[in-house]
């Protein structure tokens, strides 16, 4: 029972007017047909919060009873939520929730998976002070049942039924609202499965998208530095060439040689990452001996645009790590920062100890005053396909995406918190320390 997952579903007003023309059989060779002509209409129903509205609207006119809502079951939590109603007024509705908690008919049908009906409210056998039976009192309902809504062992649900008279069911009203409760179950299933399908549809289309988006950033990434290569080394051809146009070529041919390097080894990292492939040498490491390494491997890229790094280390923090991965991710986080840090900007390293009874934890965060991060973005930065960086053209975060996974490895975590564009990032790392 416990992995079916059921979707939460808010009521959606101005939906009852439907199923007028259904009248309640009147012998039983109606049954049947009553029964058809409501799934055929149920079945019409595209949103899942329409068909249930529909489904209790049903259940109250064959019943004749005064009021009626349907619960779904959430397995995760082992509670029932009202997502449908008719009947109520405002203030009843808000209610509601009290009629699927404790020992309330509700609940027991969801938990015995068994009808339960109660013809008289007020009866002292009944215990008074639930909150659920005074609620009821208070709206002047006298009879009530509560049933089971299960679907091939699974409990979806509990379709409630209260009249303000006393009332008993008979045999063939009995029998007509277990078939519709049987309907009700598989509908609801079907349509929840249809739903959960479509989501995935969207959310692998999106995913197809952003790989598009990526390999056609990727292409040009590549092509960039490689067309700079071809171009320099057809001039370098020429004996007409000078020696400063000579050095510079030179350069150039290097520097690009280099950024296709970097690209293909950050890709090949996050392939093995993800395949399980790569092999962590773990040691014993001081990680502000590892930030000083980095921040200086990294200086001279900052002093080209001016920007200061600053750092604030406390005292060794020794984690077990592989060190030239955690290097790895410091110079992907300062390289990340200085890339979107403008001219005369500041990054600030800070390190510490986190001591607490049941864990003890170093924390490093890397801050900038840069461009920042979109709200839109902010959850999937250190995914591969990161649609942040290729729509504002910023390549394509790999080295975010490349940080998180080898952090994974090491049983830590990161995170990235920015107060929206233009106002810089930061990026908090947790390790184990030893």
């Amino acid at each position: 029972m416990d992995d079916y997952v059921v979707k939460k579903i808010t009521q959606t007003p101005g939906q009852f007017a439907v199923d007028e023309h259904l009248s309640r059989p009147s012998s039983d060779k109606d049954y049947l047909t009553y029964l058809h002509k409501i799934s055929l209409r149920l079945r019409d129903r595209h949103a899942l919060s329409s068909l249930l509205q529909t489904l209790v609207r049903a259940f109250v006119k064959f019943a004749q009873a005064d009021k009626g809502n349907l619960q779904l079951y959430d397995p995760i939590s082992h509670t029932l939520h009202t997502v449908s109603s008719h009947g109520f007024d405002k203030e009843m509705r808000q209610s509601l929730p009290l009629l699927n908690e404790g020992q309330s008919p509700c609940r027991r049908a969801a938990m015995e998976a068994k009808t339960i009906h109660i013809d008289t409210i007020n009866n002292p056998a009944l215990n008074q002070n639930d909150p659920a039976m005074a609620l009821l009192q208070r709206s002047g309902i006298c009879s009530m049942m509560a049933m089971p809504v299960i679907a091939y062992g699974r409990l979806l649900g509990v379709i409630a039924l209260y009249w303000k008279r006393s009332y008993y069911p008979d045999r063939e009203v009995l029998k007509i609202l277990d078939l519709l409760a049987h309907e009700t179950a598989n509908l609801i299933q079907h349509r929840q499965h249809e739903e959960t399908l479509q989501a995935q549809k969207i959310k692998a289309e999106e995913s197809r998208h952003a790989k598009d988006l990526f390999l056609a950033t990727l292409s040009h990434e590549l092509r960039s530095p490689l067309t700079a290569i071809l171009t320099w080394a057809q001039l370098l051809k020429s004996k007409h060439i000078s020696k400063e146009k000579l050095a510079i070529g030179l350069n150039a041919i290097e520097d690009s040689a280099m950024t296709q390097n970097t690209i293909i080894n950050d890709l090949m990292d996050i392939s093995g990452t993800i395949l399980g492939k790569i092999s962590l040498d773990m040691q014993p490491a001081d990680l502000n001996q590892l930030i000083h390494i980095s921040v200086d491997s990294m200086r001279a890229s900052a002093e080209k645009k001016s920007v200061s790094l600053r750092l604030s280390c406390s005292k060794p923090l020794i984690v077990s790590c592989d060190p030239t991965r955690i290097k790895q991710v410091f110079s992907n986080l300062l390289a990340n920062a200085i890339k979107f840090t403008p001219e005369g900007g500041e990054i600030t390293i800070q390190s510490q100890s986190h001591v607490q009874p049941r864990q003890r934890f170093a924390e490093i965060v890397v801050s900038d005053n840069g461009k920042g991060i979109k709200a839109e973005f902010l959850s999937s930065i250190f995914m591969l396909f990161n649609q942040g960086f290729i729509k504002q053209k910023e390549g394509f975060g790999l080295g975010l995406a490349l940080a998180n996974n080898l952090i994974k490895l090491h049983g830590g975590s990161i995170n990235a918190r920015s107060g929206g564009e233009n106002k810089g990032t930061s990026f908090t790392i947790h390790l184990p320390l030893l």
